[in-house]
């Protein structure tokens, strides 16, 4: 089960070999941790202050 999650969470992430995720997707948003060496996870950076 948790194989086929992580299969699932990488097609939607990856649809094409050449994509990169779309940051204003919602789950993108929700498992993404930092992007463009900022964080921009809302509740990690509100953990580190």
């Amino acid at each position: 089960m948790y194989s086929k999650n992580i299969t699932s969470l990488f097609k939607h992430l990856y649809p094409k070999a050449d994509s990169i995720p779309d940051p204003g997707d919602d789950i993108v948003k929700g498992c993404c941790i930092t992007r463009e060496g900022k964080i921009v996870n809302e509740m990690v950076r509100a953990s580190l202050k």
